[in-house]
């Protein structure tokens, strides 16, 4: 329900609910001029949220938790998928298997967020020089393999350092 109100809030779509993960999308179905930076924004408040949320449970004497999120900026084909008897709609396409694997890397760097260099370049054209604000922390660390690409995609990570958002909200 957090995550889901941070999607929301960001002007995203929740696509599907994957076990304990949720797949949103951004622009759909109508675009705007900041929907990149809309969807990093969701991506930060869903960091945060989950912070102050296994904050509460860590202080609880339960178990604590982290998050992990992928994104990516590019073409999908959006629309109903499935049979008669089963139809839903979603989006399908190399996007969104990239940010799926871009997800996956967060383990192998550390991260909370992985970012593509296309999301990096995308938030600089939308926002210019408040662009700054919005990316800060993202380290570029270089090219990195994705399962189901032919070639190298450069990344960008936030690690989870637990600094709050509240500079980035103004962004």
């Amino acid at each position: 329900t957090a995550m889901e109100g941070e999607i929301f809030d960001n002007k995203g779509v929740v696509d599907k609910y994957l076990g304990d993960g949720v797949m949103a999308a951004f622009g759909l179905p109508d675009t705007s001029e900041v929907d990149v930076a809309s969807a990093v924004r969701c991506a930060r408040g869903m960091l945060e949220r989950t912070r102050q949320l296994s904050k509460q449970r860590k202080d609880a004497g339960e178990q604590d938790y982290r998050i992990s999120i992928g994104l990516h900026v590019g073409h999908v084909v959006a629309g109903n998928v499935g049979s008669e008897r089963n139809l839903s709609f979603t989006v399908i396409g190399d996007t969104v298997n990239t940010a799926a694997r871009l997800e996956s890397l967060s383990r192998e760097y550390d991260a909370a967020i992985v970012v593509s260099q296309d999301i990096v370049d995308a938030v600089r054209d939308e926002m210019g020089e408040k662009a700054d604000t919005l990316l800060a922390d993202f380290e570029n660390i270089g090219a990195a393999k994705v399962k189901g690409r032919a070639e190298s995609v450069e990344v960008w990570v936030l690690r989870d350092r637990g600094e709050s958002l509240a500079a980035i909200r103004g962004a």
